[in-house]
């Protein structure tokens, strides 16, 4: 078995979409792809298809699956008609989490968290006491049952989309059309595994510096590790960054910039503006802070694992780095086996020596 992690190194949307799919197209025999943090506000474009629920690689016959981390929004799955494995623990967003979200952001005003309006952290704060597991949803009755019970203590307006007669629709869709199976009852069906995260290592909960601007999970390798060091492999690590940095939402930012700074002609169509998280921003990397958390972060295996670069976008920076010390070449560190890069929406490649 192989067993690979694609992490983004920065706040999100750096591209791990790109290398999952290629992951996945380059492997032989069967592969799973393991959902492991967050919530569907994940979106990757690739092979010009934009996927929320699935993997990049189900292009390529891949499977995907829910880690008992992910938090499931059966809304979502059922409005895009896509199907997973889920792990019968997971936590479920239900409609009262998505209104108690996005009140609790319109409420803050100016002081916005960044919130991508989705429920992830009003789900999460609400499993601690009030937790509605995702195989819940093989039992409607029962489902039902515990959300009406549960009304006056969450009493917050549904919308049209987000309310407990689509919740329940969603529910009849799943218990159709997914499985429900722990990890360790699938995993060695497989060849391969690749873990794809969300969001990035600067929203990792843990980075309390950026406080409160930050997601409600752990976006590197704390979540997964056991299960790696339990299939007995030696995992290869990806962590991904576009040349330049960028940031959806509210938040502190490293050297914070106008996208013309960059460049005026980048394109991205996934991260469009929304009411909840704004525009793109744009920034420069700081090279020192960015090995130094993947450094960190890959410590978890203390030296066992292969450590690889991900550069993406190339094309808007003429082939470098756009750096707070200006356009760099790039010059593979010491800690790191390869770096690969992209300069387009489809492959990446091993940068040569």
């Amino acid at each position: 078995m192989k067993v690979k992690v694609v992490i983004g190194a920065n706040y999100g949307d750096e591209g791990k979409g790109l290398v999952s799919g290629n992951l996945a197209a380059s492997a032989n025999g069967k592969t799973l792809t393991v959902f492991y943090n967050g919530t569907m506000q994940r979106c990757h474009t690739f092979l010009d298809v934009a996927r929320q629920c699935t993997a990049a690689g189900t292009a390529f016959g891949s499977d995907t699956y829910y880690h008992p981390k992910f938090v499931v929004d059966p809304i979502t799955l059922w409005l895009k008609q896509e199907t997973a494995i889920i792990d019968p623990n997971c936590r479920l967003i239900i409609p009262c989490d998505v209104a108690s979200n996005r009140n609790a952001e319109i409420n803050r005003g100016n002081n916005r968290h960044g919130s991508c309006g989705f429920g992830l952290f009003a789900a999460v704060k609400r499993s601690v006491e009030d937790k509605v597991p995702a195989i819940l949803l093989k039992d409607p009755y029962a489902l039902y049952k515990k959300l009406y019970d549960m009304r006056e203590k969450y009493p917050y307006d549904y919308d049209m989309i987000y309310n407990l007669d689509n919740f329940m629709k969603a529910a009849d869709y799943i218990k159709a059309k997914c499985d429900f199976k722990t990890f360790d009852e699938i995993a060695y069906n497989y060849d391969n595994i690749i873990y794809e995260g969300a969001q990035g290592l600067l929203l990792d909960q843990s980075n309390m510096h950026d406080f409160p601007h930050l997601t409600p999970s752990s976006v590197g390798i704390r979540n997964i590790a056991a299960d790696i060091k339990k299939l007995g492999c030696i995992p290869e690590l990806f962590y991904v960054s576009r040349t330049y940095m960028t940031r959806h939402g509210n938040g502190p930012m490293e050297d914070e910039c106008d996208r013309v700074d960059i460049n005026d002609a980048i394109v991205d169509r996934t991260n469009l503006y929304n009411k909840w998280q704004g525009q793109l921003r744009f920034g420069r990397i700081n090279l020192d802070t960015l090995y130094t958390r993947v450094k960190k972060d890959a410590n978890e295996f203390n030296g066992k694992a292969n450590i690889n670069l991900v550069f993406t976008q190339l094309n808007y920076t003429d082939n470098k780095l756009e750096t707070i010390e200006g356009r760099k070449e790039i010059i593979k560190p010491d800690f790191c086996s390869n770096i690969y890069v992209s300069n387009d929406k489809q492959f990446i490649h091993l940068m040569e020596k």
